[in-house]
């Protein structure tokens, strides 16, 4: 049972104490709701609700391509959601002659007691004494006038074997019903029959009445028939073929009848409604009785009351009325609208408390679920709607200008438009000035668009070339055929915006009147001195230099050849220098043949990564290195500025002009700087894992490290240490362990490189120990209760014999300096806090305690100890925290997300009069769709706010939002230091769950078999496309705030093809479903067909993603598959007090191990293992006439060095004899 639901049971039970003693029988009053109303203000009364609104929403059906959209709304909506929330129980709802339940005169077929409501509305009931009804000469039944393709039957009930009930059909039926769901619309006849086969059939019902959103669709996306649409239509088929004598076949006759259930029926001419309201809040009317008054609402459509999402036992305590806590009411489940159509909706708020009702139902918070008492209502709230589209007018973006930031970037701003959800730029760029208004529409080219932000960033140091054009419009070439190019000097901006209608849908405004920005070409390639290698204690190194101008463009070079290096015809491949032949052709340097073979092998061999702007170092995480590998590196700056002056040669070559040798000064070129070099290796780090005891386990989280493969762990034996297991994962569990018994351990990393199959490179081993049964924990929190006390919260401690506190707030420093107390060339003094003894508490559930009479502008250190019993030995655990009795920087800050707001909330400060709250967002995911990328923006400026109260609330911070927020307390006419949190906007998306994975088999196109591994999910409510991730490792961690997982282990995208390459950029293809955006998958399912080794376990982890990923889940759960490790059991033999068992061999495996039991699907364990590279293993302890169950397991390395236990094979059982 959830917490707060409502079981039937619990339901009855909550109106049974909640009413008074009365003759009247309860029910629910969803035709006449109580009108008790107050005409007092919202100071003593529930305040009238204002703000009525009313919008439209819809369903929407996409193309094949998603470009086009259709929206719709279902015509019968009541008959696709025709639950209705009870009271009562199962027992008293059933109605034991037609085995139906019922509520008032209406039968209902399902009742759903978690939930306590009741669905399968039925449209027509026979008793089981009856004759079954009987189908038409078209295969329907006809009642009442209506027509329906089946009935269902009633039976008493029974419980099965496991206790479950289920239907007895060893006893008569007791009715026949049919569901009012079920209804349908005949069509008529197949076109075009009979039919030779099924599938001729379905192809005739789809071409006579299938339609598509787009021309271009290939899949019908819904059914036009008798001028009505539908999203489903079904057919009945009757084959009236016979035996053909003369070929000796039987030939098919299909034919059939085309119908559709009423409740598919859909309309592109009706919406639903949405009605809105203000929130009612209770500041002052805060509690009846000792009790919270919480808010709610109570909605009548056209006079009538309507289904919400709760009940409450109405205010004069006689019935039970529908509430909802939501300030929205939406009619999707119950009518849809045409535009001319009104509907009157009435709106009301109520206080009501809650209370604990005792129930005899159990779950994980306790024992009881929630009663909700109307105490209040307020008056009625009238609005009557009707859906119309509005026009958009959408402002002419105003204010455009540019500024040159720095050398390398202009910035182009303008003034915001109200309600604008995002701006389009478009741009032309010219080598000369020109009039803009000759131009025409499609002169103008995308350049992109900046969501809300009111500017755009371009590089104007190189606006790029266009093709020359002769006085036809025709290119142009020089006599070697090759394009003429010219400079761009002009690049011309213009921009619109972008409002949003009621229906969704983008309205683009007109653009804006140009600006132009023009380029800036000064030179700036500046020498990097300063180069060196500093490295890290985790096997990494950063390479750093001398800082140089932050508009220089840099860029690190690096190889595992130094002989590339050695002369300076490597920086051929950056300047692109080119030159003018005796005919005035353009020649490349990069192509002349004296050149090409150094040309190519640089290109090979070279790397090269660019720097960010302003950044004087680079990690070794940035670039593609292989550990143990000796590279080379040197940093290059480049300018491409006065690429097109003619300069002083370059360099001079010798090129062939129609046979014959000649000199060409090749004087193009960009300005390029290069340093010395160094060189580094990359290591491996590893740092000491986090552990997690168990009652006789230990688990081990190594933090991710992308270059590792896996690690081998070791516990110590007497004095040596013993390998335990080599794993690929970063996650280990040592298990069968003694219980709260210390181990010591050691662990290595190693990388394997599975195509060079290389020897493994190992890092340095690191040493930890960890406690089995060590899993208690204890956290302290010290807040001010007055001026002069101070209150200690700890968590509870479980098996907790008492709780001793100490605390400091005496210390005492020697007036004597000496270097030996402090550090470096640095002498300090010695000094002391002096902790007393003031309370222990022997009472294991208390939990706080107050200390009081303490002094003011005095710091006070507290240590909670807890002594708890493990194995009759006495341990300890302890928590501190500090107060100081003044005002301090604020404590506990704290953030939580609601929508596109963010609350933060800290602790009362006593000594506080007020506190200021600044914050500053960013955007840290707007998506750059030309280069795939995404980038962050912030604000300029930081918000500051003063409040009383210990919280504020920050609004509109966007799903792809984070903001940083502090907080400081002032008092006694200071401030204190500010306390600085970061808190992401909401997310939205929930993360995707029933993560499925299973391995399949796909042939190519010559019929070769391969294994791939298919991962399929449920589809996340708005989410418009997914990504997969593939890990060697585990979840780590479950964020419960989110519902989602976290994994420290090195995931990566799956792959659509991939092959052996030893490039990790060419040998996978991702899959690109999603605006051609990399790893995105619409739909919800996909097939890894990645570099899977045998042997190693994969995780595969899903996530959610909105519109152009402004809303992402987390990662789901993941799932796991063994890859091609698929042990199974050959033959069992029996043969005089043995059995032996024969394995089928798997590929990597050492050993099998051998569990056996004495039932099928339980009690296994393990009686040996196989001998190594043995497929066999004999059973000597067996006993005859006795049955046998065995499954194996396969053990062994691999296709990355590390060890596999697969799944266990599939029971197989032999007599013994």
């Amino acid at each position: 049972m959830r917490k707060g639901g409502m079981t039937a049971r619990v339901a009855a039970a909550i109106l049974a104490a909640a009413m008074v003693m009365t003759d009247v029988v309860p029910a629910f009053a969803a035709e006449n709701l109580t009108v008790e109303t107050t005409d007092k203000g919202a100071v003593s009364g529930v305040s009238k609700v204002i703000g009525l609104e009313g919008k439209y929403s819809s369903n929407t059906m996409q193309s094949d391509d998603g470009q086009v959209e259709k929206d719709y709304a279902y015509v019968n909506p009541a008959l696709r959601y025709d639950s209705v929330l009870v009271t009562g129980t199962k027992e008293t709802l059933l109605d034991a002659a037609t085995g139906l339940y019922k509520k008032g005169d209406v039968y209902y077929a399902y009742f759903d007691e978690d939930n306590s409501t009741l669905s399968g509305k039925v449209a027509k009931v026979y008793p089981g004494t009856s004759q079954p009804p009987q189908q038409d000469a078209t295969g329907f039944y006809v009642v009442d006038g209506k027509k329906y393709r089946s009935y269902d039957e009633s039976y008493s009930k029974k419980k099965d074997e496991y206790g479950n009930e289920v239907d007895d059909y060893e006893k008569p039926v007791l009715s026949y019903y049919f569901l009012e769901r079920n209804e349908v619309e005949v069509i008529g006849a197949i076109p075009g029959g009979p039919f030779a086969t099924y599938e001729a059939m379905q192809n005739a019902v789809e071409t006579a009445y299938g339609q598509k959103v787009s021309a271009a669709d290939t899949s019908v996306k819904y059914y036009l028939a008798n001028g009505k649409a539908y999203e489903n239509i079904r057919f009945t088929d009757t084959d009236n073929g016979k035996w053909d004598e003369a070929s000796g076949n039987f030939v098919h006759s299909y034919t059939g009848t085309v119908y559709a259930y009423k409740r598919s029926e859909i309309s592109f001419d009706r919406k639903y409604h949405n009605i809105s309201w203000n929130k009612v809040t209770n500041e002052t009317e805060v509690e009846s009785g000792g009790k919270l008054l919480k808010v709610g609402y109570q909605v009548k459509v056209d006079g009538q009351a309507v289904e919400l999402g709760d009940l409450a036992v109405s205010q004069d305590k006689k019935t039970v009325e529908p509430i909802q806590t939501r300030n929205v009411y939406n009619s999707s489940s119950s009518k849809s609208y045409t535009a001319a159509e009104k509907a009157k909706y009435e709106v009301r708020a109520v206080y009501y408390t809650e209370a604990v009702v005792a129930s005899d139902e159990h779950d994980g918070y306790g024992v009881g679920t929630i009663s909700k008492q109307i105490v209040k209502t307020g008056d009625w709230s009238e609005f009557t709607y009707n859906w119309s589209q509005k026009q958009v007018n959408v402002p002419v973006v105003t204010g455009l200008k540019w500024v040159q930031k720095n050398a390398k970037k202009a910035r182009i701003s303008w003034n915001a438009v109200p309600d604008a959800s995002k701006y389009k730029i478009q741009s032309y760029k010219s080598a000369d000035p020109v009039n803009v208004a000759t131009l025409k529409e499609d002169d103008w080219e995308e350049e992109g668009s900046t969501g809300t932000r009111t500017y755009y960033d371009r590089n104007n140091a190189d606006l790029g070339r266009l093709p020359v054009l002769d006085e036809n419009g025709n290119y142009t070439y020089d006599a070697d055929g090759n394009q003429i190019y010219k400079e761009v000097n002009y690049i011309y901006f213009r921009v619109c915006a972008v409002v949003i209608d009621d229906n969704e849908n983008e309205v683009e405004g007109a653009y804006c009147a140009p600006c132009a920005v023009t380029a800036n070409r000064n030179t700036n390639a500046p020498v990097v001195t300063g180069l060196k290698v500093e490295n890290n204690d985790n096997g990494t190194f950063r390479l750093v230099w001398k800082p140089v101008d932050v508009n220089a463009n840099v860029m690190v070079l690096y190889s595992k050849s130094d002989k590339i290096f050695q002369s300076q015809e490597y920086t051929y491949l950056y300047r692109n220098a080119t030159g003018k032949d005796s005919l005035g052709r353009t020649q490349k340097l990069t192509a002349i043949n004296a050149l090409k073979d150094k040309m190519e092998l640089a290109d090979k061999q070279l790397k090269d990564y660019d720097v960010p702007a302003g950044q004087n170092y680079i990690s070794s995480r940035d670039l593609e290195l292989e550990p143990g590998k000796k590279y080379y590196f040197a940093v290059l700056t480049y300018d491409t500025s006065k690429h097109d002056d003619i300069r002083t040669a370059l360099t001079t070559q010798t090129v062939m002009v129609n046979g014959k040798a000649e000199s060409v000064q090749f004087v193009n070129y960009n300005d390029v700087s290069v340093s010395a070099r160094v060189s580094a290796t990359l290591g491996l780090g590893i740092d000491v894992p986090s552990t997690k005891s168990g009652k006789k386990s230990i688990t081990m989280i190594f933090g991710r490290n992308d270059a590792v493969t896996g690690y081998e762990i070791y516990r110590k034996s007497g004095k040596k240490y013993k390998k335990v297991k080599t794993v690929s994962s970063t996650e280990y569990t040592d298990e069968g362990l003694k219980e709260s018994t210390v181990y010591d351990y050691r662990a290595r990393a190693y990388y394997y490189n599975p195509e060079t199959k290389a020897k493994k490179v190992y890092s340095d081993y690191v040493y930890f120990s960890a406690e089995t049964g060590n899993s208690n924990y204890i956290d302290l929190r010290v807040t001010k209760k007055s001026k002069t006390s101070a209150t200690l919260k700890w968590t509870k401690v479980s098996g907790a014999t008492q709780y001793d506190i100490y605390r400091a707030y005496l210390t005492s420093t020697d007036t004597n300096l000496s270097k030996s107390n402090g550090f470096g060339n640095y002498a300090k003094q010695q000094s002391n806090q002096k902790f007393e003894l003031v309370k222990t508490i022997k009472k294991a559930k208390t939990v706080s305690w107050t200390d009081k009479k303490l002094k003011k502008d005095t710091s006070y250190t507290y240590v909670v100890v807890a002594s708890y019993k493990s194995k009759k030995v006495t341990k300890q655990i302890y928590a501190t925290d500090t107060v100081i009795m003044k005002v301090e920087t604020p404590k506990n800050v704290k953030t939580s997300v609601s929508g596109t707001n963010v609350k933060v909330t800290w602790d009362k400060d006593k000594f506080a009069t007020k506190y200021e709250v600044s914050y500053k967002k960013y955007d840290n995911k707007y998506y750059d769709g030309d280069n795939d990328a995404y980038y962050g923006g912030y604000e300029d400026h930081w918000t500051v706010k003063e409040v009383k109260k210990n919280s504020y609330t920050i609004k509109n911070v966007a799903g792809n939002e984070y903001v940083v927020i502090r907080v400081r307390a002032y008092g006694s006419k200071k401030w204190s230091d500010p306390e600085e949190v970061t808190q992401e906007g909401n997310e939205k998306l929930k993360a995707a769950q029933s993560v499925k994975v299973k391995e399949v088999t796909e042939k190519d196109a010559k019929g070769v078999k391969s294994t791939a591994v298919k991962i399929s999910w449920k589809k996340v409510s708005g989410a418009k496309y997914y990504k997969v991730w593939r890990s060697t490792s585990p979840a780590s961690f479950y964020n419960a705030d989110k519902k989602s997982y976290e994994t420290n282990g090195r995931v990566e995208a799956i792959a659509k093809e991939s092959n052996n390459d030893e490039s990790t950029s060419a040998n996978v293809v991702l899959y690109k479903e999603y605006k051609a955006q990399n790893n995105t998958i619409v739909a919800t399912s996909a097939i890894d067909r990645g570099n899977l080794r045998t042997g190693v376990t994969y995780y595969y982890y899903v996530q959610a993603f909105g519109e152009n990923g402004d809303t992402i889940s987390g990662y789901s759960k993941p799932a796991s598959i063994c890859y091609k490790v698929s042990p199974s059991i050959k033959k069992l033999t029996a043969k005089k007090g043995k059995v032996t068992i024969k394995i089928n061999k798997v590929n990597g495996a050492s050993k099998y191990e051998i569990y056996r039991s004495l039932k099928k699907s339980k009690g296994f364990e393990k009686i040996g293992t196989t001998k190594k590279n043995s497929t066999s293993f004999v059973d000597k302890k067996v006993k005859k006439g006795k049955k046998y169950y065995y499954k194996v397991v396969a053990v062994g390395t691999n296709g990355l060095k590390a060890d596999f236990a697969s799944g266990a094979s599939a029971v197989k059982s032999i007599k013994a004899k």
